[in-house]
C-alpha cells in the first residue's frame, strides 16, 4: 500500500495581482502550502476574474476576490506579496499582518514592504505565527579572489527590461526540465524562488558595498558550490532587471547586472525576453548581434511575453508603464538571419504549447554540444 498523501495547508494570497499568477499556475511545485484563494484589493478592478485572466494565460476555474477576512476563515496560512507605495493605504501591508494575527493564522511574507509601523514589527518577531520571510540566508563559504569554471551548461535567462515575464519562463524550464529527468541546478530573478524549489538571486549582486569583481567571484563561487553539491546537468540562471535602458531615466542599470552574471558564469545558452510588441525581423538579428557581443553567447531563443510596453506613457511619464494582454495569438513562425541563414526561434508565451517549445529548443541545444554527451 502506498503511504497516505501529506496534505499541505491551504493558503490565502494577498495582494494578488498579475505577478502572482505563477503561484497558482506552478503550484505543484510548492511544497509549502496550496495557494487556495487569491485575494485583491477594492479597487485593482480584479474581483470576479479568473486568476489567468489578468496575464493572458487559460482559464484555470479560480476566481479573484476582494474579501480578505472571508478567505482567511477558509484557509490556513496567509502568504503576503508584494506591496507598492501606490497600493494605498487600504489593505496594505501592516493592516492585512494585524488581522492574520487576530485570526491566529500562519504567515508567510514573499517581500517586506520599506513601511513596517511598530506593531507590525513586533508580530513578525514572533516565531509561532511568522512561518517564513523570504529571501532564505545564503549558505556559502567564500574563500576565493578568482573565478572557478563551472563543469555543466549555463542558461542565462534575461529581459529586455523588467516585467517581461522572466520568471514565468524560468518555472515553465523548471517544470519541463525536471518533467524530462533533467537534473537542474537553478537561480531565481525574484527573491522567493526557494518557494518552487531553487535558489532566489543573491542579495550581495545589488550590494553598493561591493565592487564588480567581488560581485562576480562571490557569484561564481555560488554557482560552483552549488554545482558541487546538486551535481546538476544544467545551469539556470535568471536575471533581474533587463540588458539595455527603457529610457534615460529606466536605465536598468545598463545592464550591469546581466554583464556580472555573464562573467562569473560564462553562459552556453540565452534565453531573451521582449515586450510583447512588434517587432522588424531585422531587429531579432540586431538583438542577436549585440547580445553575442555583450554576453559571449549566441541567443538561444527569444520568447515574446504577455507584456505590453507601453513606448509614450513611459517615456512621457519616466514610469515604466505595461499592460498585460489578455488575448491570445497564433503560433510564432521561426525567423532565419539573413546574414548567416542560421534560425532564431521565437515563441510567443500567449501559445498553449509555449512552456514545452522552449524547454525543446534548449534540449536540442544541450544535445549539440557532442563533448557534453547529452543523450
Amino acid at each position: 500500500m502506498g503511504g497516505a498523501r501529506i496534505l499541505k495547508p491551504r493558503a490565502t494570497i494577498y495582494p494578488f495581482g498579475k505577478d502572482d499568477v505563477q503561484l497558482f499556475r506552478y503550484a505543484h511545485l510548492i511544497e509549502a502550502f496550496e495557494p487556495v484563494c487569491p485575494v485583491a484589493p477594492p479597487g485593482w478592478g480584479l474581483f470576479g476574474m479568473d486568476i489567468s485572466e489578468v496575464d493572458g494565460g487559460l482559464p484555470r476555474g479560480c476566481k479573484i476576490t476582494t474579501d480578505l477576512e472571508n478567505a482567511l476563515d477558509q484557509t490556513e496560512l496567509l502568504v503576503l506579496t508584494s506591496f507598492k507605495p501606490f497600493h494605498g493605504e487600504r489593505g496594505n501591508f501592516n493592516e492585512a499582518l494585524r488581522l492574520a494575527t487576530l485570526k491566529n493564522k500562519e504567515v508567510i511574507i514573499l517581500e517586506i514592504p520599506d513601511s513596517v509601523d511598530q506593531e507590525s514589527f513586533t508580530i513578525l518577531q514572533n516565531k509561532r505565527l511568522l512561518k517564513k520571510i523570504f529571501p532564505e540566508p545564503i549558505d556559502i563559504n567564500f574563500n576565493s579572489t578568482c573565478r572557478k569554471k563551472l563543469d555543466v551548461p549555463v542558461m542565462i535567462v534575461f529581459g529586455e527590461g523588467p516585467s517581461t515575464d522572466k520568471f514565468e519562463v524560468q518555472l515553465a524550464l523548471r517544470d519541463q526540465m525536471l518533467h524530462r529527468k533533467y537534473k537542474v541546478t537553478q537561480v531565481g530573478s525574484r527573491s522567493y524562488a526557494e518557494l518552487f524549489g531553487f535558489h532566489s538571486f543573491p542579495a550581495f549582486m545589488q550590494s553598493l558595498d561591493l565592487s564588480e569583481t567581488e560581485k562576480i567571484i562571490r557569484f561564481n563561487q555560488c554557482l560552483k558550490q552549488w554545482e558541487t553539491r546538486e551535481k546538476p546537468e544544467l545551469i539556470i540562471i535568471g536575471v533581474p532587471q533587463g540588458i539595455v535602458p527603457i529610457t534615460e531615466e529606466l536605465h536598468n542599470d545598463y545592464g550591469m547586472t546581466l554583464l556580472e552574471v555573464a562573467a562569473a558564469s560564462e553562459p552556453d545558452l540565452l534565453v531573451n525576453t521582449l515586450y510583447h510588441l512588434d517587432y522588424l525581423p531585422e531587429f531579432y538579428e540586431y538583438k542577436e548581434m549585440y547580445s553575442f557581443g555583450k554576453l559571449g553567447c549566441e541567443t538561444s531563443c527569444f520568447v515574446l511575453s504577455r507584456t505590453w510596453l507601453d513606448v509614450v506613457a513611459t517615456k512621457n511619464d519616466k514610469i515604466l508603464t505595461t499592460l498585460k494582454l489578455r488575448k491570445t495569438v497564433k503560433s510564432m513562425e521561426k525567423l532565419v538571419d539573413s546574414r548567416t541563414g542560421n534560425v532564431l526561434p521565437l515563441i510567443s508565451l500567449q501559445q498553449p504549447d509555449a512552456s514545452e517549445a522552449i524547454a525543446d529548443i534548449v534540449i536540442a541545444k544541450l544535445k549539440s554540444f557532442e563533448p557534453l554527451n547529452f543523450v
